[in-house]
């Protein structure tokens, strides 16, 4: 965490709030998509929060850094609820 709040500018415990930002929108987005929803349209809305991955590695500053942190949670929060129910439709043929 050190390397990261150097590269940032930032102090440590700034630093670890990109720790925290995806876990936070990660449980709020799986309680908004337990909603009755187009299932595979979130599905493919949510894969596309993955890409924002790749963005926090480029950040080049804090706010960045949590912006794409708190967007890849929304990603990853949403995935199961939206998921799990469509990966009992696919079959092996």
């Amino acid at each position: 965490m050190s390397d990261v709040a150097a590269d940032l500018h930032v102090s440590e415990g700034t630093a670890g709030t990109m720790i925290t930002a995806p876990g936070i929108n990660s449980a709020i987005s799986a309680l908004a998509l337990l909603q009755r929803i187009n299932r595979r349209a979130a599905l493919l809305g949510l894969s596309l929060t993955f890409v924002v991955a790749v963005l926090a590695g480029l950040a080049q500053n804090n706010p960045a850094m949590l912006g794409a942190r708190a967007l890849l949670g929304i990603g990853i929060g949403g995935t199961a609820p939206a998921g799990s129910p469509v990966s009992g439709r696919v079959r092996r043929r």
